[in-house]
């Protein structure tokens, strides 16, 4: 998540370092050629490359959600973007029709069977709180990252390329920091990377609000770096704080939902604090300042402004510092196959016999073998139940007493069928389809996986090699020493 964050600063941040280059050689209409490219590239090898990991289902698109979240957000961000420069009445009219389709939106949700997007995920207060926290680290950084260079070029006479590199050393250090960022999240929790992220950014945007008439670039370039290297010490961290708290079910709805909230913080600090900047422009003008101070106090409204956000994010972010429990993103997380499975792997051929196959399970203290071919490939698992299936298959105790009496006396008897048993070929026996378990997979769908097939063990495959055995004692074993553990902390 540490690297996600970084990507998440790195991405928009970048597009404008390249935007000024593109601008400073070609006209506006390139950066829409060289984008759509860029797009393209990545639509080709997301095709080839990128394969599905979740389990895929078939669900339906509902087209009336689709079109109240698409009205819904364009009211809302358009009246936001027009209210300090258009129409005030219109704007807010825009903006309220807006939150009533959005409400609608939400209400359709929960009376879907499978809603366009399940918004279940915001009733966990963790993680509704961590969304909100990321969307207000992202809006200071949408916002500023536009803002700036604006400033730049309007008030200090600076080209398109070089208001875009000034940016260039806060974005190249806020990729080194969210990395680290995640390592210190691994171990301390956010108790300490969010607060002290969001007072970087808010005593730094304090600052930058002081510099707007300073001429240096340089100047600008070095307070810029805490605020952006503040924001990377939220964002990816606050995404793992708040998914550690869904289970299993709601993890991708919350991923979605974290998504969404990417969309709209960029559209919402896009907007919003361009409005505040040329309305304050506006009014400086309207009062006879020159355009240099109008413009420059334009700029210390929107680091201001910038700075309240970020104070609002400290006082959440020492809030969240109450939620212990999955602190660290893995104390939720179930231990792996891997860590409790049987290392010791016995395998009987496929042309031996039974007798052979009992041999190798009595000797060995098993109570099930994999039955492979002469390349090492599974194509059978012989177990016990296999065994006792075969002695109870064509013996009719339980259809009537007359019909049992015809099984004996044609010799078909236990005795007989135990004798017979021993001559048998393993595979004649072997169940031939096998459920196996990856090494990685958590022990919650193991244990579906079992209870699904009503199975008491499963081979556990890695690289399409098998290298263990999985069966519900290793599961119940666990299980139970957890928890006498955590009694013994209780206590």
């Amino acid at each position: 998540m540490g690297i996600m964050g970084a990507m998440t600063t790195l991405g928009p941040s970048l597009s404008l370092i390249i935007a000024g280059f593109i601008l400073a050689f070609f006209n506006w209409h390139a950066l829409f050629w060289i984008f759509a490219g860029l797009s393209t590239i990545c639509f080709i090898n997301g095709a080839l490359f990128l394969e599905d990991l979740a389990e895929l289902t078939h669900p339906k698109l509902d087209a009336s959600s689709v079109a109240l979240i698409s009205l819904a957000l364009i009211g809302i961000l358009y009246g936001i973007s027009t209210i300090f420069s258009g129409n005030i009445s219109i704007a807010v009219f825009s903006i309220l029709i807006g939150i009533i389709l959005l409400f609608v939106f939400i209400v359709r949700q929960q009376k879907l069977d499978e809603p366009f997007i399940d918004l279940e995920p915001l009733l966990v207060k963790p993680f509704a709180i961590g969304v909100i926290i990321n969307m207000i680290s992202l809006i200071i950084i949408f916002a500023l990252n536009i803002i700036l260079p604006m400033y730049m070029q309007s008030a200090m006479g600076a080209t398109s390329l070089v208001a875009s590199l000034t940016l260039f050393p806060a974005i190249l250090l806020s990729c080194a920091v969210a990395p680290i960022a995640g390592k210190i999240y691994d171990r301390h929790g956010v108790n300490v990377l969010l607060p002290l992220g969001f007072l970087m950014v808010c005593v730094f945007t304090v600052i930058l609000s002081l510099c707007k008439n300073i001429d240096s670039f340089l100047l600008f370039a070095i307070i810029y770096i805490p605020v952006i290297c503040g924001s990377a010490l939220v964002i990816g961290p606050v995404q793992s704080f708040a998914l550690s708290y869904l289970n299993r079910n709601l993890n991708a709805h919350g991923i979605t939902v974290i998504s969404m909230g990417f969309q709209i913080a960029g559209c919402i600090g896009a907007s919003l604090f361009t409005g505040i900047y040329y309305a304050v422009m506006k009014i400086n003008l309207m009062s006879d300042a020159n355009s240099v101070e109008a413009f420059g106090n334009g700029f210390m409204a929107v680091s201001l402004i910038a700075a309240i956000f970020s104070f609002v994010g400290f006082i959440l972010a020492l809030y969240v510092r109450k939620f212990k429990k999955n602190e660290t993103g893995e104390k939720q997380e179930l231990v792996s196959v891997r860590s409790i499975m049987k290392e010791d792997v016995y395998t009987v051929s496929a042309d031996v016999t039974l007798l052979d196959a009992i041999k190798v399970i009595v000797e060995k203290k098993v109570s099930g073998l994999p039955v492979v071919d002469k390349n090492k490939n599974m194509i059978g698992f012989i177990s016990d139940g296999d065994i006792v299936r075969y002695l109870t298959k064509y013996n009719p105790l339980f259809i009537s007493a007359y019909s049992q009496a015809i099984v004996n006396n044609e010799g078909y008897g236990f005795n007989k069928k135990m004798q017979n048993l021993i001559s048998l070929n393993v595979i004649e026996i072997a169940s031939k389809q096998v459920f196996t378990v990856n090494a990685d997979d958590k022990l919650d769908e193991v244990c579906r996986i079992l209870s699904e097939h009503n199975l008491k063990k499963a081979p556990v495959i890695e690289n399409g090699h098998m290298i263990g055995i999985i069966n519900r004692s290793n599961i119940t074993k666990y299980v139970m020493n957890a928890c006498l553990s955590v009694i013994d902390k209780t206590n």
